[in-house]
C-alpha cells in the first residue's frame, strides 16, 4: 500500500506540471562564483529563472569557513530534460573536468524539487556543477553552503549558453587559430560553463590536430566529439601541448566546456595533416 500511493504520488506531480515544447535554444547561462572563497556559511546566490525557458547554471565555489559544510542547489519546482553533473575535490581543475565529463555523458531526465544537488565539503575543497534545462514553471533556484543569511557581494552574471565558431580548412588554409575564455562586458568571465563548439569543414578527410596554450594555471579540457566524451591531462601555462588528433571528414564539430582550474583566455590551434598530396600542394601552386 505505501508503495502504491507514493507511484500515485509522483504520477500526479507529473501530471501537474504544465506541457511545454521542448524548442531547442541555446538560453541563458548563470554564472554562480561570487564570492568565489566562501569565508562564512550562508545562501551564496538566490536567483528567479523563467518557466518553460532553457538555463543553464554553472558554480564554482571554496569551502575558506575552516570547518566542513554542506553545499546544497534549491528549486522550487522542478526542471525538465535535464542534465546534472557535479563534483568536489581539492583540486579544482579535477573537480571542474571530472563535472564536465559527467555532464556530457548524462541523457536528459527530470530534476525534481527541492534537493536538486546535495555534497559535504571539508575545509579547502572546492566544488563545481552544471544544472542545465528547462524549469516546469517560474522558478526560485538557490546555492548555499551551510546555513545563515546571505553571503553579501554576490553576483550573478549572464550570457547565452553556447558559442558556435565556424573554422573552413582546406589546401589553401590548412591551419587557424581561436581564442577561447575571452571576457567581454556584460559576459561570464572566461566564459566558464559555456558550450563553445568549433565546427571545422574540410574539402578531403584527413587528420586534425589540435594543440593549446594556456595563459595561465593547470589546463583540463573535457571535449565531445561524434558522441564521445574525453578528459585531457593537464598541461603547465606559456607551452604549446597536443591535445588530441583525431580522423576528420566532411563537417565535425568539437564541443568544449570550459572549467576551472586555470586562466583564461587559452589559445586554441587547429591544424589538418596527413592531406593528399595534391590537395597539400595547392597552396603552394596557386602563389607561383
Amino acid at each position: 500500500m505505501t508503495r502504491l500511493l507514493i507511484v500515485l504520488t509522483a504520477l500526479l506531480f507529473l501530471v501537474s506540471l504544465p506541457c511545454m515544447a521542448l524548442v531547442r535554444r541555446d538560453g541563458t547561462l548563470y554564472f554562480l562564483n561570487a564570492p568565489e572563497r566562501v569565508t562564512r556559511p550562508g545562501t551564496l546566490a538566490a536567483l528567479t529563472l523563467p518557466g518553460r525557458k532553457k538555463a543553464r547554471i554553472f558554480f564554482h565555489y571554496v569551502n575558506c569557513t575552516h570547518q566542513g559544510q554542506r553545499f546544497e542547489v534549491l528549486s522550487s519546482s522542478a526542471i525538465l530534460h535535464a542534465r546534472c553533473a557535479s563534483n568536489y575535490d581539492y583540486d579544482p581543475g579535477h573537480a571542474g573536468s571530472t563535472t564536465g565529463a559527467h555532464f556530457f555523458s548524462q541523457q536528459p531526465h527530470t530534476c525534481y524539487p527541492p534537493v536538486l544537488i546535495r555534497c559535504q565539503l571539508a575545509p579547502g575543497m572546492v566544488v563545481s556543477g552544471i544544472l542545465d534545462g528547462y524549469p516546469a514553471r517560474q522558478t526560485m533556484l538557490s546555492c548555499r553552503m551551510g546555513s545563515g543569511a546571505s553571503v553579501p557581494s554576490g553576483r550573478v552574471l549572464t550570457t547565452q549558453v553556447a558559442k558556435d565558431i565556424q573554422m573552413a580548412l582546406s589546401g589553401y588554409r590548412q591551419s587557424a587559430s581561436v581564442r577561447v575564455g575571452e571576457s567581454h562586458k556584460g559576459d561570464v568571465d572566461g566564459e566558464y560553463g559555456r558550450s563553445v563548439r568549433v565546427h571545422a569543414k574540410v574539402d578531403h578527410p584527413c587528420r586534425l590536430r589540435v594543440t593549446v596554450s594556456p595563459r595561465g594555471g593547470h589546463i583540463r579540457f573535457v571535449y565531445r566529439h561524434n558522441g564521445s566524451v574525453h578528459e585531457m591531462v593537464g598541461c603547465m601555462a606559456m607551452h604549446w601541448y597536443e591535445l588530441f588528433s583525431i580522423p576528420i571528414k566532411d563537417r565535425d564539430t568539437i564541443e568544449i566546456i570550459p572549467s576551472g582550474g586555470y586562466c583564461y583566455p587559452v589559445l586554441l590551434s587547429y591544424q589538418l595533416l596527413n592531406l593528399p598530396h595534391a590537395v597539400a600542394t595547392q597552396k603552394v601552386k596557386r602563389k607561383r
